[in-house]
């Protein structure tokens, strides 16, 4: 007869994201016309606290399943904390206080999910308590065994007593018999006594006056009242409880599901109603989700957006303050016909508008029109709640952060460079920036950028445990100077921590190359500089993006480049001068781990200086051959070759010469 199961009084389990494995894929905009063209969206509970809802009654206390950052309280922690303050503001004795909190947490022990328990007779209420908290426990034992029909016994017995004797306890049973009651209209009632008793002085220590809202709009829900049930959660919202959204977006779904023009009219003409429907136009895509950011929302379908749109023309809802809002909610259903329509009932500087008629803009190929973009990057930083969906781990980038990529790849189509540089940076577009730092403005140009901005401090990528040189634009430098030669130069923009292991491959080198010096101190040092760039060159010399893929620290290769950039339209691909800067950039060979080549070529100039058929120059032969025998073994027969012909009486060269290859 009472279907409901429940661990503990209250206790709601919320289901938590999963985060995936795996490195920070950072996504990317210089090279993406679709995410420059990209919709922004709403978060849906961001949207609904937009609506001017009448002051409260009540105000929310919603129990969570996982504790704040500052505490270790669960659900069934918080209700007993709940219920130890009315006890003591009660003038319960302590000591049963005590034993109480003791056996309610006992009990607790006993109750996974679902699941019916033989609770003993030691867990029986305290002796001591006051009869109204007797009433209520005898009531939460009796449903922990599955006996729901004894607990509204119990509860019922309870709101019987006269008020002076339930001041605590008459919320929390008329909550619970409108949670077990299966006639819709007898739990409506218990839901709106709740708020009664709250009104008339009753103890509410759990917040349930504001969250019955809740509970009775389900059951107008259930029976198929939208309009009602909405108003419901929008008066649950109002009280803080930010778990309405979640009902209200349903609620929402429903009413577009239902396909029934008088009560999208209904929802329409109400201005309150009106927003919790376009506030899911605005966090929806017809026909997909978006993962990660709105979990287990209902899909909206194809043409939902349209006849909404209508609606609201029909009911003559069409006023300017939110006809931006409407026309993006038009450009996300890719009706750029009605975007516009209702672009033209936007106010000439409402920010929104400004942004649409851009990207308007930007498809039909007037990439000057969209000049905007820079008017709306200086003068109105905000375009509050609005977020853009990304690729990327770190979730959805901000607005105003992804306008200010939009301008960066603009600057960039402009030939602008610097400035596309600083509009990226402020973005977050790390990879973006590093293409336009790395390949595109010469090495004087970056150096007087750096001295000359702000340039943002290295950050952690969250997809990684450790920390990384994310987005240091003075580390890219530094690479970029030695890849030149240009050492003297270099040092100063090296991290710290690296300092010392460039100042170690530098002294190294230039002992070897010091003909003043013995051959064999000489071949040593260029045989430790030779390892030293195998092993440290990614950090001492690699290219952030290709060929290195520094960003990724060598394990993934980049996918941004001058290639990728061709594939934009024309006025926003590569320009003349881009192509010819980034051809300089070319690293030598262009090819992923590039320094790995350059060591072998210190190694073999080291072995030049070595003398023949002696056991370390066959080892040196030997070990700088194995950095290039399975990338590149044409590169690597040299190496080999040498090994046979200088040391063939050495172990390591008969090897050789019998396996015809590296021994192994």
């Amino acid at each position: 007869m009472f279907p409901l199961k429940t661990k503990l009084l209250l206790a709601v389990a919320l289901a938590a994201p999963a985060l995936a494995c795996g490195p920070d894929f950072p996504d990317t905009i210089v090279d993406n016309f679709d995410a420059i063209l990209a919709a922004p969206f709403a978060r849906y509970a961001d949207s609904l606290a937009s609506i001017s809802l009448p002051p409260a009654e009540f105000r929310a206390r919603p129990l969570v399943s996982r504790p704040p950052p500052a505490t270790d309280e669960t659900a069934p922690e918080q209700a007993l904390a709940a219920e130890l303050a009315d006890l003591a503001a009660a003038r319960v004795p302590p000591a049963v206080i005590a034993q109480h909190r003791e056996r309610r947490r006992a009990l607790a022990a006993l109750l996974p999910l679902g699941a019916h328990a033989v609770v003993p007779p030691a867990l029986a209420p305290a002796v001591g308590l006051p009869p109204e908290f007797a009433d209520y426990q005898a009531g939460v034992i009796a449903l922990a065994e599955g006996r729901p029909t004894d607990a509204v016994v119990h509860w019922q017995r309870l709101l019987a007593r006269p008020a002076a004797e339930r001041k605590f306890k008459s919320t929390w049973a008329a909550f619970m018999l409108g949670r077990l009651d299966p006639d819709a209209g007898e739990a409506r009632f218990r839901f709106r006594q709740v708020r009664q008793f709250a009104r008339a002085g009753f103890a509410d220590s759990l917040g349930l006056a504001a969250a019955s809202y809740g509970w009775e709009a389900k059951t107008w829900l259930d029976a198929g009242d939208c309009a009602r049930a909405a108003d419901l959660y929008l008066a649950q919202f109002a009280t803080g409880d930010r778990s309405a959204a979640n009902s209200l977006r349903f609620t929402a779904a429903r009413v577009l599901a239902r396909g029934d023009d008088a009560l999208l009219a209904a929802f329409a003409r109400d201005p309150r109603r009106r927003e919790t429907i376009t506030a899911l136009l605005l966090n929806q895509r017809e026909g997909a989700d978006f993962p990660r950011f709105s979990p287990h929302a209902p899909d909206l379908r194809p043409g939902d957006t349209a006849r909404w749109l209508a609606a609201l023309e029909t009911a003559a809802a069409s006023d300017a303050p939110g006809a931006a809002r409407l026309a993006l909610a038009a450009y996300r259903a890719y009706d750029l016909a009605a975007c516009q329509r209702w672009l033209n009932l936007a106010g000439a500087n409402d920010d929104l508008a400004l942004w649409l008629r851009a990207k308007l803009a930007l498809r039909d190929g007037r990439f000057d029109d969209a000049a905007t973009l820079a008017q709306l990057v200086r003068h109105a930083p905000a375009l509050d709640g609005l977020l853009v969906a990304t690729d990327s781990l770190l979730g959805p980038r901000s607005a105003p952060a992804h306008l200010r990529g939009e301008l960066g790849a603009l600057r960039l189509a402009r030939r602008d460079y610097a400035e596309a540089l600083s509009h990226l940076l402020a973005a977050g577009c790390w990879e973006d920036a590093a293409y336009v730092a790395e390949r595109v403005l010469s090495i004087d140009e970056l150096k007087t950028f750096i001295a000359t901005h702000a340039v943002p401090a290295p950050r952690v990528s969250p997809a990684e445990d450790r920390v990384a040189d994310f987005g240091d634009l003075r580390h890219l430098l530094a690479r970029r100077l030695v890849r030149h030669d240009r050492l003297a130069e270099a040092r100063p923009y090296f991290p710290p921590a690296l300092v010392p292991v460039f100042d170690q491959f530098v002294t190294l080198v230039r002992a070897g190359r010091d003909r003043a010096q013995p051959r064999a101190v000489r071949a040593a040092a260029l045989m430790q500089a030779a390892r030293c760039l195998r092993t440290e060159g990614l950090v001492l010399r690699g290219t952030e993006l290709a060929p290195d893929a520094a960003i990724y620290d060598g394990q993934y290769p980049a996918r941004l480049s001058l290639a990728t950039r061709a594939n934009l339209p024309p006025g926003l691909g590569p320009s003349r001068d881009e192509r010819t800067r980034a051809s300089v950039e070319e690293t030598d060979p262009e090819r992923r781990f590039h320094y790995r080549y350059l060591a072998a070529d210190l190694a073999w100039e080291a072995i030049a200086l070595m003398p023949d058929n002696r056991t370390t120059t066959a080892a040196a032969l030997a070990e700088a051959g194995g950095w290039l025998k399975h990338r590149d073994p044409r590169l690597a027969n040299r190496f080999y070759q040498a090994l046979v012909r200088r040391c063939p009486d050495t172990d390591l060269g008969r090897a050789a010469a019998a396996q015809h290859w590296f021994p192994k």
